[in-house]
């Protein structure tokens, strides 16, 4: 199977598409207190990126957060205002 060749941007939902790369901005979840945020999207195991405010995040249990399903859990506490960038392959 190729590659799908198409762009789609979707700001309302924050997401962008590259054929099967979503870039999904997730930061309107942040309240400051929740650690535990929902993807667009469930994605392909092993293909997930976090950004938070730029910088690049570990995953595992024992780094920075883990996804299961559509489900994304950071092991820090991002504050309103922060960014929070998820890239993966769906």
């Amino acid at each position: 199977m190729g590659l799908v060749n198409y762009t789609k941007n979707i700001p309302s939902q924050g997401l962008v598409l590259f054929g099967n790369l979503v870039i999904e901005d997730i930061s309107n979840q942040i309240t400051g207190s929740d650690q535990n945020f929902i993807l667009a999207h469930k994605p392909v195991i092993g293909s997930v990126q976090l950004f938070w405010n730029g910088m690049r995040q570990k995953i595992g249990s024992t780094n920075d957060f883990i996804v299961a399903n559509k489900d994304l859990t950071v092991f820090f506490k991002p504050k309103v205002g922060n960014a929070l960038v998820v890239n993966y392959s769906i």
